[in-house]
């Protein structure tokens, strides 16, 4: 359900309405599947969605949406900049790492590619 709000936060920011079929196609999967699932985010509170209409992140949607394109960026740009992954291997290893990793292991990584940036040039 992560990968679903991700996915909505990151088309909030770039056009004005959610729509299924968006989502659908930002995640490669049918437009049922993403009418299944949110419809679960619905009942869980982290999405409104009209029948037919567009979605919209609730506060609590939105938090995680934001949180979880935080880390998959963090995450890609690591792989890719410091360890000079490919990028399409970076994003596509970023977004399964980003779900498994815990939140201590996270924190730590963040603060190493934050001393990383900040303290050594990588060629």
């Amino acid at each position: 359900m992560e990968d679903y709000l991700e996915s909505m936060y990151h088309i909030e920011m770039t056009r004005d309405r959610i729509r299924v079929k968006d989502v659908a196609e930002h995640l490669n999967v049918s437009p049922p599947s993403v009418t299944e699932v949110v419809h679960k985010l619905e009942k869980l509170g982290f999405v409104v969605h009209e029948t037919y209409g567009h979605i919209k992140l609730t506060k609590k949607g939105r938090k995680i949406g934001k949180e979880v394109n935080g880390r998959h960026k963090m995450l890609t740009q690591f792989l890719s900049d410091i360890l000079k992954i490919d990028p399409q291997t970076a994003e596509r290893d970023a977004c399964q790492m980003e779900h498994v990793l815990s939140k201590h292991t996270l924190k730590r990584l963040i603060k190493f590619i934050e001393f990383m940036k900040s303290n050594v040039k990588v060629t």
